[in-house]
C-alpha cells in the first residue's frame, strides 16, 4: 500500500489573526504488488500459493528419502554374493555326505543325491553321479539343489586324485583337467572252499589279488571290507566255521551293500545270505546238461546268446525266489537259472552253478570265459589325473570346502568348489 499526500496544504488566517495549517489529506490507494503487477493476485491468494509450493516440496523430499532408505535397506539386509556362494557350497558338501534317496539310489530312480552308504563313500554312487553329469549336467545341479556351478574331487591322503570311473572331477566342464587314459585294478579277494578245484587261483594272482582256501574263511571274511571284487568258489559256508552263519551272511551282505561285487560259484550253502535257494543239478529230472545264455549283456558273465554244454550233475542251479529279483544270464531247460545276477544295496551279486562245461560257439571252456570276465571286471577303464585347475580367472566369487570321509579303510578328502561367474 502506498501513501499519497494531497497538494492542498496552504494555511488560512484564523479569527484571531493566527495562521492555521490544514492537516494534509491522507488517502490509501491499493496498488498491484511488485512482481504481480496486473495479475490481480492479492495477499490472500499469494499466501495460498506459498502453502501449495511447500506441500509439493515436502512430498518430493519424502519421496527422495524413501528411495534412499530403500537402497540402504537392500545393501544392509541382502547377503552379498560371497556369502551366498559360501552357503551354497557348504550345503552342497553336506548333501554329498549323506546317503541320498532312495538309500541305495541308482541313476534311474534317484530323487536326492548323496555319496555315502553306512557312513562310507560308495564308489558306485559316485559312478552313478558321474553318469548323470555326463548325460545332463543341469539335471545334476537340480538334484543337488546347486545354484552355482560346482566341481567335486576325491583325493587320497598324499594329495593324489582318486578318479571316479574315467572322471577326475565331478561337475562343471569349466574345470581344466590334465589326465591320461589308463585302467584301474580292483582289489580282488578269492576264497576256494574245501574240496573245490581252486580253479581261479591263477587268474586272481595275475591281478595281484588275495587267494585263500579251506580253514582260512574267517581271516578272509575279515578282509573283505576293503575289497572291491570278492569271489567264493564252492565255499559250503554252513559247514565252514567260524564265524556263525548269521555273521557270515551279514559280512557278505554288508560288503555288497556298500558297492562291492560278489561272485558266488557252486555250493554256497548259506540261505541266510541273500535268500539264495539252490538245487543240485543232478536232482533235477530230467538231469540237464546244457544252459542257454539269455539276451543280457554283462561284463563279468557275458553269456549272451551262447550255449553252455557239458554241465555236470554236481553243479548247482538257482531256484526263483519271491524274496529276490534275479536277472537270468543263462537258463536250464526247465527254467532254473544256471547263471544270474541281482542288485543288493549299492552293489551286485552274481551266481554261477559251476565252472565245468564248454561253449561250443567260441571253442573255449566255461572256466576260460569266466577268467576273461574276471579280468575284464577287475581292470575297468580309468584315468591318471595329473592336475585339476579350477576356473579362478573366470569366477566372480569362488569358494572351496574340504571334508574328510572314510573309503575302504582309508580317510580321503572330498573337495567341493562352487563359483559365481563374472
Amino acid at each position: 500500500m502506498n501513501l499519497a499526500l494531497s497538494r492542498r496544504h496552504r494555511g488560512t488566517l484564523g479569527s484571531r489573526g493566527t495562521l492555521r495549517h490544514h492537516a494534509p489529506r491522507v488517502t490509501c490507494t491499493p496498488r498491484a504488488t511488485r512482481g504481480h503487477r496486473g495479475t490481480g493476485v492479492t495477499l490472500g491468494t499469494l499466501g495460498q500459493a506459498w502453502s501449495f509450493d511447500y506441500m509439493i516440496g515436502s512430498l518430493l523430499f519424502l519421496f527422495t528419502l524413501l528411495i534412499v532408505i530403500s537402497a540402504l535397506g537392500r545393501t544392509v539386509l541382502l547377503p552379498d554374493s560371497f556369502a551366498e556362494v559360501t552357503g551354497s557350497v557348504e550345503a552342497l558338501s553336506e548333501q554329498l555326505l549323506a546317503e541320498g534317496y532312495p538309500r541305495h539310489w541308482r541313476q534311474g530312480n534317484v530323487t536326492a543325491l548323496g555319496l555315502l552308504t553306512d557312513g562310507e563313500l560308495s564308489m558306485r554312487k559316485a559312478e552313478h553321479l558321474a553318469a548323470i553329469i555326463t548325460d545332463d549336467y543341469g539335471a545334476s545341479k537340480t538334484l543337488l539343489n546347486a545354484r552355482y556351478d560346482y566341481a567335486v574331487t576325491l583325493r587320497h591322503r598324499n594329495g593324489t586324485v582318486l578318479p571316479v570311473a574315467t572322471s577326475c572331477v565331478l561337475g562343471s566342464d569349466d574345470v581344466t583337467v590334465t589326465a591320461n587314459a589308463t585302467t584301474r585294478r580292483l582289489d580282488v579277494g578269492y576264497y576256494a572252499g574245501p574240496g573245490s578245484a581252486q580253479s581261479l587261483d591263477d587268474a586272481v594272482e595275475a591281478l595281484n589279488g588275495t587267494t585263500m582256501q579251506d580253514d582260512e574263511l574267517e581271516a578272509f571274511l575279515a578282509t573283505i571290507r576293503r575289497r572291491e571284487l570278492v569271489i567264493l568258489e564252492a565255499p559250503n559256508l554252513a559247514v565252514t566255521a567260524p564265524p556263525y552263519d548269521d555273521e557270515k551272511a551279514d559280512l557278505l551282505e554288508a560288503f555288497v551293500a556298500r558297492g562291492g561285487t560278489l561272485l558266488l560259484i557252486g555250493n554256497v550253502n548259506l540261505p541266510e545270505a541273500f535268500s539264495l535257494n539252490l538245487t543240485l543239478v543232478g536232482a533235477l529230472a530230467p538231469v540237464p546238461t546244457t544252459a542257454n545264455g539269455t539276451a543280457v549283456t554283462d561284463s563279468l558273465l557275458n553269456l549272451t546268446g551262447l550255449e553252455v554244454t557239458g554241465i555236470p550233475a554236481t553243479a548247482y542251479a538257482l531256484n526263483r525266489s519271491d524274496q529276490q529279483q534275479y536277472e537270468s544270464l543263462a537258463q536250464l531247460p526247465d527254467g532254473h537259472d544256471y547263471a544270474a545276477r541281482f542288485t543288493h544295496g549299492d552293489g551286485t551279486v552274481y551266481y554261477l552253478g559251476g565252472l565245468d562245461g564248454s561253449i561250443p560257439a567260441t571253442g573255449e571252456t566255461l572256466l576260460a570265459a569266466v577268467e576273461r570276465g574276471v579280468n575284464r571286471t577287475a581292470t575297468p577303464p580309468s584315468v591318471s589325473c595329473a592336475d585339476v585347475e579350477l576356473p579362478v580367472g573366470d569366477a566372480k566369487q569362488l569358494v572351496v570346502v574340504r571334508r574328510l570321509v572314510a573309503y575302504r579303510g582309508e580317510i580321503i578328502t572330498l573337495t567341493v568348489a562352487a563359483w559365481e561367474e563374472r
